[in-house]
C-alpha cells in the first residue's frame, strides 16, 4: 500500500493518470474507519542471486492515504509505501528476511 504522495513519484493520480483503476472500492485503517482505496500497477525489485543481478516483480498496489501513514510520522506529503508479505515473499531473498519489531531492524542474512 502506498500513499497518494509516493503514487505520484510513478506518474500515478486520483484521475486516473498513470495506470490507477479507480472503482470506489473501500477499506478499513487502523482507526477502522473506512477510506477509499484505488490500485495501480507496479513493479518491485529487489537484489537477486540471477545473473542479471534484480529480479522484476509485478503487483497491483494499493493507494490510499490510510492513517497508518501519519501514524508513522509520514504526514502531507512525504510518499510513503508499506510493503506486505505478499510482496516480500515473492522473491529470492525471502528465505533471508528477519525482522525485529524491538530493535527496529530489518536483516537480509548472506546465502
Amino acid at each position: 500500500t502506498l500513499n497518494w504522495a509516493a503514487a505520484s513519484l510513478i506518474g500515478a493520480d486520483k484521475e486516473g493518470n498513470g495506470g490507477v483503476r479507480l472503482d470506489g472500492a473501500v477499506m478499513a485503517g487502523v482507526d477502522g474507519k473506512p477510506s477509499t482505496v484505488a490500485e495501480v500497477p507496479v513493479g518491485v525489485r529487489f537484489p537477486s542471486l540471477a545473473p542479471k543481478g534484480h529480479s522484476m516483480t509485478q503487483r497491483l498496489a494499493t493507494v490510499a492515504d490510510l492513517p497508518i501513514f501519519a501514524d508513522l510520522g509520514f504526514k502531507g506529503d512525504t510518499p510513503a509505501m508499506v510493503l506486505g508479505m505478499d510482496v516480500l515473499a515473492d522473491n529470492p531473498w525471502s528465505n533471508r528476511l528477519s525482522f525485529s519489531v524491538a530493535m527496529q531492524r530489518m536483516r537480509v542474512s548472506s546465502p
